[in-house]
């Protein structure tokens, strides 16, 4: 049965606001004012979904853009990359509230996935970053790859993956949530 929002309720996991732990599933909640949840579905949780299609990724940069999320395109040596920047985080652990991150962008897109993300390196853990691959250079600052995957069986999926999901998808790496 559909809710009154649009989605079925079975197929999402309920966290309270920047927290790694499920609520369990129908189990009463009590509520206070000013609270804050949020809803998982497939291991990820999210922006407004869009509409898939034969999209670019300029169209799904413009989405997530007219959804309130700070994106854009670059170029770094030959390489596209969606740069978003003011990604809620939790502080602590995070050394900020916010954070850019880049993405690269394969030149098969939507067919070729987006996996993992890179991190601006002023944003860490008492000085490290979990799951620190190499440094690149972009935009004249330095970013650190991320070894973050979708988990085995949930792979990226272009039917129903575009980039709101995958950003949706890099912020559970600050949240604990997904693939460990």
């Amino acid at each position: 049965m559909l809710s009154s929002f649009g989605f079925d309720p079975n197929d999402y996991s309920l966290y309270r606001e920047h927290s790694p732990d499920v609520l369990p599933p129908d189990t009463p909640i009590h509520l206070k004012r000013g609270e804050h949840f949020e809803a998982q579905k497939d291991g990820r949780y999210g922006l407004r979904p869009v509409t898939r299609g034969l999209q670019t990724i300029e169209d799904d940069v413009a989405a997530v853009a007219a959804s309130g999320v700070a994106a854009r395109l670059i170029t770094e040596n030959n390489q596209r990359f969606i740069e978003v920047s003011g990604l809620e985080i939790p502080s602590p652990p995070w050394s900020g509230k916010a954070a850019t991150i880049a993405i690269a962008v394969p030149a098969t897109y939507p067919q070729g996935g987006l996996d993992g993300l890179y991190v601006e390196k002023t944003v860490n853990q008492s000085g490290s970053i979990p799951y620190q691959q190499s440094t690149i250079p972009l935009g004249g600052r330095e970013f650190v790859l991320v070894s973050w995957h979708y988990a085995n069986g949930r792979e990226w999926n272009p039917s129903r993956d575009d980039l709101a999901s995958h950003i949706a998808h890099c912020r559970g790496y600050f949240l604990k949530r997904g693939v460990r």
